[in-house]
């Protein structure tokens, strides 16, 4: 205020005036993120209940398999499908011209019925048509070890149980008829309950034996036929990370799917925790249809490496007893371990560690890739050194590395004292 007339100087009036701005300002934008909020709410709200909606809707371009085939859906009027066969057919893709089915020409019925794309050959008068005398005397032999629904559902919401592995593995106090196992940096691991017996198993053949070795991302079922039919004894499935099979992920899954043709197949599995890999094992010989567990021990890529499992085990011997004592005891089917012959470049140490005790943990055979981590896959293989571990221990050997040619397996089998031989890299470039 101005002392001389006691009124308030018109300079006083900027910084007032700047500062009912100012909160006018921050009300207004306060104001604005309400309302955007809610917006923002609505419109989610709106984009659920679209997504939902279309969800429910006929597509009517889309026919369900199960008409297609002139089976009878389970779902009825619920089944998101079509079931207008006459309007599918009205806008239905024409047909590879000259091309007749193969299905129906083999075996009297095509599984894609009015979705075929050859189906000038057995749709007449709007329906999939059966030749009943074929279909009788062959049938399509369908892919085995497809996990059902329910299982999956299961599995992906933690609600199955695994009786055998819970009782196996006890992390709390110290039980009657446990042995507590210790890590190589001296740290307490889980105890394994010795007093379990393993579960009854078959046994397997590994003498003189072909086998064809996990590949992964090349060695699918597809690929495991053609090598099947061109004379490999044994196949096993791409490697499978437990982990994933035990969160129910469809893409691992899909890794341990068997054709019919493999007569002998194993699943192999790759994990660095004794309880996942035990549960998973379980979990496997109560659902799925194979010959031998097959774990994997010398993994060397990084990824794996680092979170201890692969090739990471051939450090911490009492981590892999822990494993395969572990899957042994749940397993209803053989338990073999892969192996390389060590993990820094020019000291082999399998000889000193695992082989004088594998048989005592379980295993029923043991490969070995005849390099270490480091290595890779550069240089040779070093079969003498596999030799002398086939010496060292009464399990059956399958000898891995640098099988190119027939004289080279030959060779090998004469010579270098294996049970049996894994061709891994000769099998991509000449499978015949």
């Amino acid at each position: 205020r101005d002392r001389s007339t006691g009124t308030q100087s018109e300079n006083m009036d900027v910084p007032l005036n700047k500062e009912a701005e100012k909160i006018s300002t921050e009300n207004t934008v306060v104001k604005e993120t309400e309302n955007t909020v809610v917006k923002g709410t609505e419109n989610k709200k709106k984009k659920i209940k679209s997504i939902a909606g279309r969800g429910r809707q006929k597509d009517s371009t889309k026919l369900c398999r199960k008409i297609a085939r002139g089976e009878e859906c389970a779902y009825g009027d619920q089944c998101t499908f079509s079931h207008d066969v006459v309007g599918f057919l009205a806008q239905r893709p024409a047909d590879i011209p000259n091309l007749n089915c193969i299905f129906y020409e083999k075996y009297g019925k095509c599984p894609y019925g009015l979705l075929c794309r050859c189906g000038q050959s057995h749709i007449k008068d709007n329906r999939n048509v059966v030749d009943e005398e074929k279909a009788s005397k062959t049938s399509i032999s369908e892919e085995l070890n497809s996990i059902a629904i329910n299982v999956l559902q299961e599995v992906r919401k933690k609600k199955r149980s695994y009786p055998i592995s819970s009782s196996l593995f006890d992390q709390g106090g110290r039980g009657g008829g446990q042995k507590k196992l210790k890590k190589n940096d001296g740290t307490a691991d889980v105890l394994v309950d010795k007093k379990i017996q393993p579960r009854e198993k078959k046994t397997m053949d590994f003498k003189n034996k072909l086998i064809l070795a996990p590949l992964t991302t090349i060695g699918n079922l597809p690929y495991r036929k053609i090598c099947k039919r061109l004379g490999a004894d044994i196949t096993i499935s791409e490697m499978a990370m437990a982990q994933s099979l035990l969160q129910g992920k469809r893409s691992e899954w899909a890794l341990v799917r068997r054709d019919p043709s493999e007569d002998v197949f194993g699943v192999q599995l790759c994990g660095h925790n004794e309880q996942i890999i035990a549960k998973t094992v379980e979990l496997l010989s109560d659902t799925c249809n194979f010959d031998f567990i097959d774990l994997n021990i010398g993994c060397p890529i990084d990824m794996v490496f680092r979170k201890g499992g692969g090739s990471a085990l051939l450090g911490r011997c009492n981590k892999l007893e822990a494993i395969v004592r572990g899957a042994n005891t749940v397993s209803t089917v053989p338990i073999t371990i892969k192996v390389r012959t060590g993990i820094e470049d020019y000291k082999p140490t399998i000889h000193k560690t695992i082989l004088p005790n594998a048989h005592l943990w379980g295993a029923q055979a043991i490969t070995i890739h005849g390099r270490t981590r480091s290595q890779r896959y550069l240089r040779e293989a070093d079969w003498d050194y596999i030799k002398m571990c086939s010496s060292l221990t009464s399990l059956p050997v399958i000898g891995n590395g640098d099988i190119y040619s027939y004289t080279e397996a030959l060779d090998r089998f004469e010579n270098y004292g294996i049970s049996s031989l894994m061709i891994a890299r000769g099998a991509i470039v000449k499978p015949w």
